[in-house]
């Protein structure tokens, strides 16, 4: 499991996702290692104590009854799961230290928009990247809820987005 861990940390600072910490951490969260399919980890980080100092702005998400409700009628449905868009998201110099955490390697901190802050669907949502999600939405009859969106459509060929569409 180690090496696996070491892989993936490795593979996030190639990815500039994280980065190791210089100086004296202001926060410091515990990191938990949960299986990802056979062979697969993935790497989460404890933000329980952080986000309770985080002022969130909120921005309105979607209520999971509308979503129920535009659904009615539909018979074919496609899952786009985008739970790495938060990776896209650039976090501020100064926003990094509250996502510090321990590893074997030392103190790292993540340099992008990361699971487990709560804000990050808002400030997701409020992205250049969740605006072109809305925009595609409006489209393609897309209903989101947090990081999966879901297609829907009456027969399969109103479902499937169009090959322009499908960039994101």
């Amino acid at each position: 499991m180690e090496e696996k861990v070491d892989r993936k940390i490795q593979e996030m600072l190639e990815q500039e996702i994280i980065e190791p910490v210089t100086g004296p951490p202001e926060w410091i969260s515990p990191m938990v290692v949960v299986p990802k399919g056979k062979d697969d980890i993935r790497l989460c980080i404890n933000m329980r104590y952080p986000n309770q100092a985080i002022q969130r702005e909120h921005y309105p998400l979607p209520m999971i009854d509308t979503l129920l409700n535009k659904l009615k009628g539909a018979k074919y449905f496609s899952k786009l799961d985008i739970t790495s868009a938060f990776y896209h998201i650039e976090l501020h110099h100064q926003s990094r230290g509250i996502t510090t955490f321990m590893t074997s390697r030392g103190l790292m901190r993540f340099r992008r928009l990361m699971f487990g802050i709560n804000c990050a669907p808002e400030i997701f949502q409020r992205s250049p990247i969740g605006i072109e999600m809305k925009q595609l939405k409006m489209k393609m009859r897309l209903k989101s809820r947090k990081a999966n969106y879901t297609l829907t459509g009456k027969d399969v060929q109103n479902r499937l987005p169009s090959q322009s569409a499908t960039k994101l």
